[in-house]
């Protein structure tokens, strides 16, 4: 399956390998969370500006009824490969599930803008549809068409997910 992450700014840290991981604090359980699988493709945007990376999920782990304290724990834990702002992690004190996704196979894109980009309010869109497929990256598969493929990352890669409720021990 394929998902679009749009960012808040700081789509182009992926492209440029600086960011290595996705993390989704939310206060419910919205998508990506229990959404994505290893292998599934991640197209790259900020809000209201054009794709700029694509990933595949090398591992996807899922957290509930996180505490502040778990909030910190990620940060420790994950902080580099997030290349998250201070302001993240202050809005992320008060949310209770998380994504955590290692990104696989990032590769920078030439920057396409939708015109017109479709209105979305979410920040995580799964294309679960063809349709949804087609709207969305239509315009950049009639570009680029070796990007066009069934959604899965090569078989070369070795892809696990794991569903976690607490963080790692420390």
């Amino acid at each position: 399956m394929e998902h679009i992450a749009i960012m808040a700014g700081d789509a182009q840290t992926v492209a440029r390998g600086f960011k290595t991981a996705e993390l989704r604090f939310a206060k419910g359980r919205v998508v990506p969370y229990e959404r994505i699988l290893s292998g599934d493709l991640i197209y790259f945007k900020d809000l209201g500006g054009p794709f700029v990376a694509r990933a595949a999920a090398g591992r996807a782990e899922f957290y509930s009824d996180l505490e502040p304290s778990d909030i910190e724990g990620f940060r420790r834990l994950y902080g580099a490969s997030l290349n998250a702002s201070e302001q993240f992690w202050q809005e992320a004190q008060d949310k209770r599930f998380a994504t955590l996704i290692f990104l696989a196979d990032i590769e920078p894109l030439k920057p396409y803008w939708l015109k017109p980009a479709p209105f979305n309010r979410s920040q995580w869109i799964v294309l679960d549809t063809p349709e949804k497929q087609q709207l969305w990256l239509g315009g950049l598969f009639d570009r680029d068409p070796y990007l066009r493929d069934d959604g899965q990352v090569s078989s070369k890669v070795v892809i696990t997910t794991t569903t976690t409720t607490t963080l790692p021990s420390q």
